[in-house]
């Protein structure tokens, strides 16, 4: 299944460990600099909520930072996100198409080699019509 291929890629794994540990990060910072300003922020779950829906750009809107650091912080996260999301999106259309795309390259060789092959017996063709055109005149 290919699913299960996409899991055992190295590019997916290191994407994966990356886009988390950004998440995480960014989310301890956010906490450290908003906690003491921002009513919001009640505690380091309410940190890590906003990073993820941050990061994934869904950004419900109940946690918004009031810091201008905090501001900054959300900007690289929605930058980050997009970016992390964009490369997710070719990594699985890469490997979901890329093995197809090699199969449908093995079939056009395949298929110029039979045309190459159908080329040379028309060829022969033709000069057997000319003999036999060149006998009768």
């Amino acid at each position: 299944m290919k699913l299960f291929g996409i899991c055992r890629d190295p590019s997916f794994f290191y994407l994966t460990i990356l886009g988390n540990a950004f998440i995480f990060i960014i989310s301890v910072v956010f906490y450290q600099i908003e906690f003491k300003t921002n009513a919001q922020i009640t505690n380091y779950l309410d940190s890590l909520w906003w990073a993820f829906t941050t990061v994934t750009t869904v950004g419900y809107g109940d946690i918004v930072p009031i810091t201008s650091l905090g501001k900054i912080i959300g900007i690289v996260s929605m930058l980050v996100g997009t970016a992390l999301f964009a490369t997710y999106t070719a990594l699985f259309a890469n490997i979901l198409l890329g093995r197809d795309m090699g199969k449908m390259r093995q079939g056009l060789t395949k298929t110029d080699k039979h045309l190459h092959e159908d080329i040379i017996k028309l060829k022969e063709d033709i000069q057997d019509l000319k003999k036999i055109l060149k006998d009768r005149l």
